[in-house]
């Protein structure tokens, strides 16, 4: 059985899952550098955070590492793009309306992508 909760641990949040095992374990995972705790059942929080405490030097390497790496962009399809799929060459025909989106492919030469339409909010 599992239980999940957040502590913060100098001003890193940190995801504790309290799992049926015998060591604790710490991770760093990217994109963002989350932090994840798996610790035993019977651990209480206070060993938890001192376990992420000494850890801290070797995270916030972790974390900083993952910022540093690329990223890819996100993708802006363009309407009658080329899109290569099993070695055929198909041109792209894009779609907004409301729904969730999805693919189909309409004669031999062209996909159909409907794209769900989201509210776009502005952001300061």
């Amino acid at each position: 059985m599992k239980h999940q909760h957040l502590i913060s641990v100098s001003g890193i949040n940190v995801e504790v899952v309290r799992k049926d095992i015998k060591n604790l374990h710490v991770g760093v995972y990217p994109p963002e550098g989350r932090v994840r705790v798996a610790a035993p059942l019977l651990l209480d929080d206070d060993a938890v955070r001192l376990a992420v405490i000494s850890k801290l030097s070797w995270i916030k390497r972790q974390k900083a590492h993952f910022q540093g790496q690329p990223r890819q962009s996100k993708r802006d399809y363009v309407p009658r793009e080329s899109i290569i799929s099993s070695v055929r060459r198909y041109l792209l025909n894009i779609k907004e309306q409301s729904g969730p989106a999805h693919v189909e492919i309409r004669r031999s030469n062209t996909i159909g992508s409907v794209c769900a339409v989201r509210s776009r909010r502005s952001t300061p």
